[in-house]
């Protein structure tokens, strides 16, 4: 049984020959093991990388560590959507549209940030993913993983910034909804140049408005039904839509029953959050797959190769569910030694 059909039986809910298995891509880890950065302060020369040159570091980061699954950043990370937010030729439009009076002020704001399906597909984003998915799109699931428009409203280089944010969901939540749901439907552009690039599925990161800072009355009011139908859409286009939930995604189970992607990703376990895949499986029934997250910092980085094991067995046990996939919490941190990574794909595919 190949890679591709593991993770694709588990978003059916269907078994396989042994427990589907990812590792956590996203992050900076796997350019460094290769020499490219050493820490944050080179992190540019990483995050520019596209086409073949960031195709190679997928490749060679898979023979180090064969995983079902090529989870893929876009190319020229950096290069992205707020540098046209943030413009200086736009910056008395940007004013406009942060005071969230005017629907055609931000009509007309979107429409100059966003790109066309055509010029997404033909720039920089999507070249590794079209090599990748061509090489090994038979026998691999190529996932493309990038930020969600929330993050390009409330990062601190967002259109509204956290606390702009923050402020209009609650003072002026339906000019905020509107902005919101304007941006998701522009995204559709960015999923379906993935799609034609080769990505099996398309991941998205959705931050800021979970439990742990946005109260569940709020979320209803401003940003459920934009993510419903989001994800709705992603399906039509012929692309598996999958998530990544960042905060405490167990107090929105309830919410994300309602949303249609078919792969849930869970943060790991930090501070106060203890966010257990085996209770979001059995809340969400089986109807998508779950994503496991084995600590990457206290058993990963810090642990031992039998804590890993340990950590890596007990998940597939409490799981139970022909739905779960065996995944890493990210990022993968550096220094993590790789041996610990190599004991994380010996217990799983024991």
């Amino acid at each position: 049984m190949t890679g591709k059909e593991r993770i694709l039986n588990a978003i059916a809910g269907k078994k396989s020959d042994k427990p589907p298995l990812a590792i956590h891509g996203w992050g900076l880890y796997k350019f460094a093991m290769q020499g490219i950065v050493s820490g944050y302060s080179g992190e540019g020369a990483a995050w520019g990388m596209h086409g073949d040159g960031l195709a190679e570091v997928e490749e060679r980061f898979h023979r180090a560590f064969p995983v079902d699954w090529m989870h893929l950043s876009e190319g020229r990370f950096f290069d992205d959507i707020k540098l046209r937010i943030q413009a200086p030729e736009r910056a008395g439009l940007l004013e406009e549209v942060r005071r969230l009076e005017s629907t055609q002020a931000i009509d007309e704001f979107l429409d100059q940030i966003y790109l066309s399906v055509e010029e997404f597909e033909s720039g920089t984003k999507f070249g590794h993913v079209r090599t990748l998915s061509e090489k090994y799109g038979d026998e691999l699931f190529i996932a493309l993983h990038t930020e969600a428009p929330i993050c390009d409203i409330g990062d601190h280089n967002g259109i509204l910034e956290f606390e702009g944010m923050m402020v209009a969901m609650l003072e002026k939540p339906k000019m905020f909804t509107y902005l919101a749901r304007s941006m998701y439907q522009r995204q559709l552009g960015f999923v379906e140049a993935a799609r034609r690039c080769g990505a099996h599925a398309y991941i998205q990161s959705e931050a800021y408005f979970t439990p742990d800072l946005v109260a569940p009355a709020l979320f209803e009011e401003t940003m459920l039904d934009v993510l419903i139908e989001f994800y709705g859409a992603a399906g039509r286009l012929g692309i598996i839509p999958m998530c990544y939930y960042t905060g405490d995604a167990s107090g929105h189970l309830k919410y994300i029953k309602k949303m249609d992607f078919k792969g849930l990703i869970l943060e790991e376990s930090k501070k106060s959050m203890a966010i257990d895949p085996a209770a979001a499986i059995r809340e969400l029934g089986g109807d998508r797959a779950v994503f496991g997250n084995v600590d990457s910092v206290g058993t990963l980085l810090g642990g031992s190769e039998r804590e890993v094991r340990e950590a890596v067995r007990k998940q597939i046990s409490e799981a139970g569910s022909d739905s779960f996939v065996v995944n890493t919490g990210s990022p993968i941190p550096f220094g993590t030694p790789p041996e610990n990574i190599r004991a994380y794909i010996e217990a799983a595919r024991e």
